[in-house]
């Protein structure tokens, strides 16, 4: 759909989906676990007494060090991301941009081998050369490709009609949270054959969501405004671009650590993403009867550390000290009750040994503000068992020994 040189913002908002193994559908949006149907249902062995302490191996990535300059950021602050299939981390901006820099140059070549002597002349796409940030925000058409590096490849394109002239902008980038955070190219043409050029993998349809600091998602058969203010500057190649803050160095959510952290753990010879929907089936049934269930306090987690402040061994349990000075007992007891109250991370684990070859099913689901519902914040099959060992953290409930809260529900 064709528009002039301004769009209006829009939002559009979709349920969640309400049951489906993670990967097999298009749709993408910022925070998107599965789910299941929100029936009621036993939690084999839960309890709310306070779990044994376990170092974080969830929380923070396996990569500790800067991909271009090997700077190692470990206890750092800030790390930068700009997508979330690898997990690449960066400790500046202009690392990013010199890692990125032969990508940048190859698709360079590419344009230049493509670009016509009837497009538009050198002055021109410095006069159009705005239309890209406009594009980046957005976008008529968004295409996304897998790379053999394992991230997605998005091109957002936009049409525009300025006079009588039609002119698209074409715009190469990463995602991260769903919205465009590395910008690789980015080039206005009038020569449709160009555009479909750049037309590649699937395509899907623009989602503004609601969102921390106004965050942009996608998902299918959804349909863009196209009237607004039109903005100067911004998107040079090479660009980190999440304006008007620095979204890359935002704390990630549980969320999207559990699936990086995930996603670097898995080996290449386990069970591809795009197959994940042929185990649909398996996350009702890890649910209903997990061979394994672990608790761990949500607090804990996060913290990675015992009370001394000392990370446990990755894996392993640390009992709390049974010896506290007088003067003491009162924290001790405030710090038992924020135990009780701390809301719990559960894994559930299947195994299905008479498959073949045989996988595992998991689960990572976290107790909602109420404590009376489930919400699952990853799952996925595997066939790696150091990987299932990763997630036999906390306390194991051993999938039935208790079912004091029977009318928790699972969504």
């Amino acid at each position: 759909m064709s528009k002039g040189l301004s769009k209006k913002a829009g939002v559009e908002r979709r349920k969640k989906p309400r049951a489906g193994a993670q990967g097999g559908s298009k749709k993408l949006s910022a925070k998107a676990p599965v789910t299941a149907k929100a029936t009621a249902k036993p939690i084999p062995g839960h309890s709310r007494s306070a779990p044994k302490k376990v170092k974080a191996t969830l929380e923070a990535p396996v990569q500790e060090s800067c991909y271009s300059c090997s700077k190692n950021l470990k206890g750092q602050e800030r790390a930068l991301f700009v997508e979330e299939e690898i997990g690449r981390i960066f400790c500046t901006e202009e690392c990013i941009a010199q890692y990125f820099t032969p990508e940048i140059d190859r698709l360079e070549k590419e344009y230049f081998k493509h670009l016509s002597k009837a497009d538009l002349s050198a002055d021109d796409r410095e006069k159009f050369s705005h239309l890209r940030w406009i594009t980046l925000q957005e976008p008529d058409e968004v295409w996304r490709q897998k790379t053999l590096s394992g991230d997605y490849r998005y091109t957002l394109i936009s049409e525009f009609k300025p006079g009588s002239r039609t002119i698209w902008c074409v715009c190469i980038c990463l995602f991260l949270r769903n919205e465009p955070s590395f910008l690789y190219l980015a080039f206005p043409t009038k020569n449709a054959a160009m555009v479909n050029f750049y037309r590649r993998g699937e395509q899907v349809d623009w989602v503004k969501t609601q969102g921390a600091k106004g965050r942009q998602g996608l998902g299918q058969n959804a349909h863009s405004p196209h009237d607004s203010e039109a903005a100067d500057g911004g998107g040079e190649a090479g660009d980190v671009v999440l304006p008007p803050t620095d979204g890359l160095a935002d704390e990630w959510t549980e969320t999207e650590t559990l699936r990086a952290q995930t996603t670097r753990e898995r080996k290449t010879t386990d069970i591809p993403r795009d197959q994940y929907e042929l185990y649909q089936a398996c996350l009702e049934e890890t649910l209903e009867t997990p061979d394994e269930l672990w608790t761990i306090n949500g607090d804990q987690l996060k913290a990675g550390q015992d009370e001394s402040g000392e990370a446990s061994e990755s894996g392993d349990a640390v009992e709390a000290s049974d010896s506290n000075d007088a003067g003491d007992i009162n924290d001790t007891n405030d710090t038992n009750d924020a135990k009780e109250d701390a809301l719990l991370i559960y894994h559930f684990i299947r195994h299905y040994a008479d498959e073949t070859p045989s996988h595992w099913f998991v689960i990572v689901a976290r107790e909602t503000d109420d404590g009376e519902q489930l919400e699952i914040l990853d799952s996925f099959p595997t066939r790696d068992p150091e990987l299932v060992a990763k997630f036999r953290q906390g306390r194991s409930e051993l999938g039935g020994a208790r079912t004091d809260d029977s009318s928790r529900v699972v969504h």
